[in-house]
């Protein structure tokens, strides 16, 4: 959506505050995406004002494994890991069991080459895996655990270097000890100071509903991000994932499964002052690999309507 080239600041904002939620909301069920072009966003705390005059509720980035740094109150930037790596396609946060509804990315400056950030339609991802390994989708129906080893301090080098300080916004371990047994995680201490913890079981399809939503499936899931991307010297990822009833999964499903997310990909070439507003319930997203310098910034909400339905919680366990 163009909405016109050089668009101020007050002009953006009274078309926002003219159309929300209803537009935004109706378009976003369309398309699951919205585009903006043309805009004159000249620094993090500018972007920061633009996201708040949609009225989403602001949804703080805590437990998420990238590393990244904050540059104003919503605002943060994007996955830091190195340019030659890919972030595969997944839903933000969708490894922990609370993630938000909306996320908004931000061009502040474009790559020399590459640097996309693709999206696609989770519900057809899921339609097409269905057909094909209609057994594959019925085990991820019944949910899958995440298993993450976090360094004590942030690890730039790693897509999944965020250290458990970062993660829980605190270095007391024993704090650290009870957010996990709130959220029904299990945990250990490792000798080197990092922290393992395994995910309860959480879903990998979900029905997308809500208020005039479609009830469609969804591949809502970081299935294969985590399988091909959480690879460092503490994480392997072929094992940092598992069905609830303890399997790994099966190599060449998750092949299939990035063969036609490459297809279903939908990406266009940032320009400076671009951003994208994107339905986390319905739309995946991921980072192609770029040369340059690229700065793009994120920020992330929760919405003004129904949320999805609830997944069953575990068994407690204990740290």
């Amino acid at each position: 959506m163009n909405i016109s080239e050089g668009t101020s600041q007050e002009r953006l904002t009274k078309w926002v505050l003219a159309s929300t939620p209803k537009l935004l909301d109706d378009l976003l069920l369309k398309h699951g995406a919205i585009l903006f072009k043309g805009f004159h966003i000249d620094s993090p705390h500018h972007f920061n004002d633009i996201v708040e005059t949609f009225g989403f509720e602001n949804f703080p980035y805590v437990g998420g494994a990238a590393v990244r740094r904050q540059l104003a109150p919503r605002v943060f930037t994007t996955n830091e890991s190195p340019p030659t790596e890919k972030i595969p396609f997944h839903h933000e946060m969708a490894q922990v069991p609370s993630f938000p509804d909306k996320v908004f990315f931000q061009c502040d400056m474009p790559s020399e080459t590459g640097g996309e950030t693709p999206v696609l339609p989770s519900w057809e991802i899921c339609r097409r895996l269905e057909a094909l390994h209609p057994e594959f989708i019925r085990k991820l129906e019944k949910g899958v655990r995440y298993i993450r080893v976090m360094p004590e301090e942030d690890d730039p080098s790693s897509a999944i270097g965020r250290g458990w300080k970062s993660t829980y916004a605190t270095s007391d371990r024993s704090k650290v000890s009870n957010i996990l047994k709130s959220l029904n995680y299990s945990g250990e201490w490792l000798p080197d100071g990092s922290l393992r913890t395994i995910s309860p079981v959480l879903p990998a399809v979900r029905h997308d509903l809500g208020e005039n939503r479609s009830g469609r499936k969804t591949f809502f899931n970081s299935v294969v991000a985590v399988f091909t991307g959480w690879n460092d010297s503490r994480n392997k990822g072929e094992t940092a994932i598992e069905f609830a009833d303890g399997s790994y999964l099966d190599p060449s499903l998750i092949t299939v499964a990035g063969r036609l997310m490459e297809e279903l990909a939908v990406a266009f070439p940032w320009c400076r002052g671009d951003f994208i507003l994107i339905d986390n319930h319905t739309v995946m997203h991921s980072r192609r690999p770029f040369t340059g310098k690229r700065i793009v910034t994120a920020s992330l909400a929760k919405a003004l309507r129904a949320p999805f339905d609830e997944f069953k919680k575990g068994p407690r366990e204990e740290l």
